[in-house]
């Protein structure tokens, strides 16, 4: 089993939503874009509950060098084959709300993402905002154009 979909099985398990954001994110919006990193947002409510998350993880094979804390941004974790970034909010510029939980909808089995407007707007109010997530946007915008559901 994959380490994305391990880290998603836990999540269910122990009932904290787990998000697939970054570029693994964007073929669920009808874009495709090579890319290596995985990045998953949780939203764990508190330190127990993050705890309870990392211990669940190792008790799977996934290890992390850090020890997670409420407080911080993200913490890596590392599988038999590569890593992930596990971020404590959908962008670092603003956290979980409630009706951005309810917009999420799954890809997969236990997978979910955010709406396609909160994964948008996770890739403008990002601090460190680069070249690609504008071209993101815009494939976005130009791949989404004729839903019904107006993104605007």
């Amino acid at each position: 089993m994959s380490l994305t979909k391990i880290i998603f099985k836990v999540g269910s398990e122990i009932d904290i939503l787990c998000i697939l954001i970054g570029g693994l994110a964007l073929p669920a919006y009808n874009v495709a874009r090579t890319t290596l990193d995985i990045d998953i947002a949780i939203y764990a409510k508190t330190q127990e509950e993050l705890d309870i998350f990392v211990d669940a993880l190792s008790k799977e094979g996934i290890q992390t060098t850090q020890t997670p804390k409420i407080t911080h941004q993200l913490f890596i974790v590392f599988g038999r084959n590569n890593e992930a970034e596990i971020w404590l909010k959908p962008c670092d510029s603003f956290n979980w709300d409630q009706e951005m939980i309810q917009k999420t909808f799954s890809i997969e089995e236990n997978m979910k993402v955010l709406s396609l407007e909160d994964y948008i707007l996770t890739k403008l109010a990002r601090t460190d905002r680069s070249s690609i997530d504008i071209s993101d946007i815009v494939q976005l915008l130009i791949a989404n154009l004729n839903k019904k559901k107006s993104i605007m």
